[in-house]
């Protein structure tokens, strides 16, 4: 029995390009930007606010963590298509609809302290600080105390010297 004849494998970019075609193919309407453009197009306050559920003949269903934030996002609806068309670079998006559910917030970023950790306190200021805990019997206890007082006293030093400056 004659063994078929190889077949000659396809060039990349021709493979490519299939994929390509096959993936435009699953999204025909190209809703796949409005998700992508959504964040920078209505901001960080809204989008945080909001999650993009459904898109259909134009009409694009977003849901609001609240009723007062369907109500602005409804009114404000004019200028966020504007932005979202904008940012896709087409008009895919002609109606906006709200709906109440509950929205997944990402987390508020950190809040950046002052560092007076590295504050350096006065001798006399620091024994003081070690003499308040020295009735403390147990050590663990007296340490911990001790700690937290100097870092009170470097906070509060910090603080004059930034009043000062």
């Amino acid at each position: 029995m004659a063994r078929p004849p190889r077949k000659t494998p396809d060039k990349l970019d021709t493979f490519l390009g299939g994929l390509m075609r096959k993936i435009e193919a699953t999204y025909p309407d190209e809703s796949h930007l409005i998700w992508q453009a959504w964040p920078g197009a209505v901001g960080p306050e809204i989008a945080a606010r909001t999650e993009l559920q459904h898109f259909r003949d134009g009409q694009l269903i977003v849901a609001v963590s609240s009723a007062p934030w369907a109500q602005q996002l409804t009114l404000m609806a004019p200028q966020l298509l504007a932005a979202l068309n904008e940012k896709i670079g087409k008009e895919l998006v002609t109606s906006l609809r709200c709906r109440l559910a509950t929205v997944t917030a990402p987390p508020p970023p950190p809040v950046e302290l002052p560092d007076w950790t590295d504050e350096e306190l006065e001798e006399v200021v620091a024994h003081e600080a070690h003499e308040l805990t020295a009735d403390v019997k147990d050590p663990t206890i007296g340490d911990a105390i001790e700690r937290a007082r100097l870092m009170a006293l470097k906070r509060r030093q910090y603080l004059r010297r930034q009043e000062d400056e």
